[in-house]
């Protein structure tokens, strides 16, 4: 008998239970794996919308600073970039999904189009090229905030899978052999035991 359970009827309530709370477990499982997983469809597609805009957005915003490269000159506007203020207002928030923290990238301010240096020996390109640099850099923030979105989704439905599969293949068929085995037990010792009482019965009514 699967691990060496003596057949009781106490027993086989356990096993019972047991098996329930398996099967029960098993299709949670594979629903919360099955909900993740068109979670990450949805996020997968904008992944590789995103990546298209940030790729498209890149190429524009290296053209126009190329551009401004040759009409004011490398060390110009080399100097003015410093000018440029660094983004420090960025917010991270999370929601949940099935239990899974997904990211929510945010910048407090909105991007303004105007210039952020003197406009003494300056050319518009070079404006057009901070401007578009800026829309990059939001892009960026969408991008990151969408690829770990990604990662997590994926890595917990690895876990749910592998959760799902030690109950399907393992725990599930245990419990399910040691039912019938207890069933088996029990019904083969209540047979005996019918068979005695009969053949008792039958001595004391031959007295």
């Amino acid at each position: 008998m699967a691990q060496h359970v003596t057949p009781t009827k106490s027993n086989l309530i356990n096993a019972r239970n047991s098996l329930r709370m398996a099967t029960q477990g098993y299709d949670m499982l594979d629903l919360k794996r099955r909900l993740l997983m068109r979670e990450l469809a949805g996020y997968t597609e904008k992944e590789k919308r995103i990546e298209e805009e940030l790729r498209t957005a890149l190429a524009e915003a290296y053209d126009v600073l190329k551009e401004a490269n040759v009409r004011m000159g490398l060390e110009r506007v080399g100097a003015l970039a410093a000018s440029i203020p660094e983004i420090n207002d960025i917010d991270i928030k999370f929601y949940s999904v099935m239990g899974v923290e997904i990211p929510i990238v945010r910048r407090l301010s909105k991007p303004e189009r105007k210039p952020h240096m003197s406009l003494y020996k300056t050319d518009l390109s070079l404006d057009e090229a901070a401007f578009r640099f800026s829309r990059v850099t939001e892009l960026c923030m969408k991008y990151a905030e969408v690829l770990s979105a990604v990662e997590r989704l994926g890595r917990s439905i690895r876990k749910t899978r592998t959760r799902a599969n030690a109950l399907k293949n393992i725990m599930i068929p245990r419990y399910t052999k040691m039912t019938a085995e207890i069933s088996e037990a029990i019904e083969e010792k209540e047979r005996g035991e019918f068979s005695r009482l009969k053949a008792i019965k039958k001595l004391v009514e031959n007295k």
